[in-house]
């Protein structure tokens, strides 16, 4: 009987794999398919996990003695997920890390600290509507939306620098002419950098 299973275990190659010590089968393997993305993101790894965690244990319940051992591998995915979380946490710490840099380098650059705060609410805010238009859009934080998560308040500096220097280096005296002037001489630079940036994303 054995011996016929094992001459036929070419048919079974592509999804099962069958293990032997002499005639004894020791293992099976089978492969299947799942709806998952392979790396996708974290919570959504995690929810398949345990779906499929639950489906082995429901195999060994029901399985008989000798054959209630079954778990479940994914390769690297299930992996992934445990490195993602590390990723996400250093995200977390890069915005907090970030932010704080950011104000700092507004008060030596505009030597201001209520243009400082100021600059400071609006890359908060910046930052703040990029990551809500993200969860509306339903993406779950992952690796690559936890890097976006830092690179977009380094955008958002460059911008918002440029137009507090304008503004306090003019020699205008009331906050509407300086806001004018700051517009006038920095607004096309930093909106032909944004529509670049719109552009190359």
């Amino acid at each position: 009987e054995w011996s016929q299973l094992k001459s036929s275990i070419a048919q079974f190659k592509s999804n099962t794999l069958l293990g032997f010590v002499g005639n004894d089968l020791k293992y099976a393997m089978v492969n299947a398919k799942a709806d998952t993305l392979i790396l996708g993101p974290r919570q959504v790894m995690i929810n398949s996990f345990y779906e499929w965690d639950a489906f082995a244990n429901q195999l060994n319940a029901e399985g008989k003695e000798g054959v209630d051992n079954c778990f479940q591998v994914a390769g690297l995915s299930w992996l992934w997920f445990v490195s993602e979380k590390a990723f996400v946490y250093n995200a977390i710490v890069g915005l907090i890390v970030s932010f704080c840099a950011s104000y700092l380098i507004l008060i030596v650059s505009t030597t201001n600290i209520i243009i400082a705060s100021y600059a400071m609410l609006s890359i908060v805010g910046i930052v703040t509507s990029v990551i809500a238009i993200m969860k509306l859009l339903g993406w779950a934080m992952g690796v690559t939306e936890s890097m976006l998560c830092v690179m977009v308040i380094g955008l958002s500096i460059d911008y918002v620098v440029h137009l507090c220097n304008a503004y306090v280096e003019t020699t205008e005296t009331s906050r509407y002419s300086r806001t004018c002037v700051a517009l006038e001489k920095m607004g096309i630079s930093v909106l032909g950098g944004s529509a670049t940036t719109l552009g190359a994303s």
